[in-house]
C-alpha cells in the first residue's frame, strides 16, 4: 500500500516539475534556434586575433595558392553554456574555438592551411564564403565546422 501511495505522489512530482520547467524556461532548452551570423563580424574585435593561430582559413570556395599537400578533411564540433549570454556572444565565442581547433589540428598534422571551410551543424552542409551557422537555445549553444587541412 506505501509503495503505491510513493509511486502516484513520485509520478505527480514529476509532472509538476517538467511542466513548472517548460514554463519558466519553454522549449528553449530543448528546441535549438539555427541561427546565421556574419564571419566579418567576428573578426573584427582585436579579440579574435589574438585566440587565432597564424594559419590561413579559407571559407567555401575562397581562392588560395595550389596546395602541394591534402591531409584531408576534419570535422570539429563546439558547445557551450548558453546561459545568461545572448546568442550572438555565445556564437562567437564557440565560432573563435572551433576555428582554433581546425588551426591547432593543421599545425599537429603539419599542415599550414585550412580550405574549404564550411558550417557542418548536426551535419547539414552550409556553405558560405561570408557566413556560418549557430545553434542557440536557452542552455546550450553548438558550432560544427568541416574543412580541409592542406599545405599551400
Amino acid at each position: 500500500m506505501a509503495t503505491n501511495v510513493y509511486i502516484k505522489l513520485n509520478k505527480i512530482w514529476r509532472v509538476l516539475a517538467t511542466g513548472f520547467c517548460f514554463s519558466v524556461f519553454g522549449f528553449g532548452g530543448i528546441v535549438l534556434t539555427l541561427l546565421v551570423l556574419p564571419l566579418q563580424r567576428l573578426f573584427e574585435p582585436c579579440q579574435a586575433k589574438q585566440a587565432l593561430l597564424d594559419i590561413p582559413l579559407y571559407f567555401a570556395d575562397q581562392s588560395h595558392s595550389s596546395i602541394k599537400t591534402n591531409y584531408g578533411e576534419v570535422i570539429t564540433n563546439k558547445k557551450t553554456n548558453a546561459f545568461n549570454k545572448t546568442d550572438r556572444e555565445a556564437c562567437e565565442w564557440l565560432m573563435l574555438s572551433a576555428l582554433k581547433a581546425l588551426q591547432e589540428r593543421a599545425v599537429r598534422e603539419g599542415m599550414n592551411a585550412v580550405v574549404n571551410i564550411q558550417s557542418y551543424y548536426k551535419k547539414r552542409e552550409f556553405v558560405s564564403q561570408t557566413e556560418y551557422q549557430c545553434g542557440a537555445g536557452t542552455f546550450v549553444a553548438g558550432v560544427a565546422l568541416k574543412g580541409t587541412l592542406v599545405k599551400l
